[in-house]
């Protein structure tokens, strides 16, 4: 079954054409007809959640891209002197990054 939204007139429902549910139904039918009297067969459930996927979208986009409690606090020590680098990690990383390319 297909329903037809593009148009300007009312949604057109088309039956010629299966619908997914007919058609997994038929596939299932031939996968276990092919399994033969096998006991058991395996099975593989695919499903999409557009509403959640919908709300998750939502609560990244709302997310500040920048921790702003953690840049503000480090400012404010670097403002106050207070904020120290110590130089040998800083070049210990740096080899340690470059040298592994």
């Amino acid at each position: 079954m297909r329903i037809d939204f593009t148009s300007s007139a009312a949604p057109q429902v088309d039956s010629a054409v299966p619908s997914k549910t007919a058609q997994r139904a038929s596939a299932t039918k031939e996968a276990t007809s092919a399994a033969g009297s096998a006991a058991e067969t395996d099975r593989a459930q695919f499903s999409f959640d557009g509403g959640r996927i919908a709300s998750l979208t939502a609560k990244a986009l709302a997310a500040p891209e920048v921790r702003e409690a953690k840049v503000a606090s480090l400012a404010q020590s670097v403002a106050s002197g207070q904020y120290t680098v110590d130089a040998g990690k800083v070049a210990g990383a740096l080899v340690s990054a470059y040298s592994s390319r």
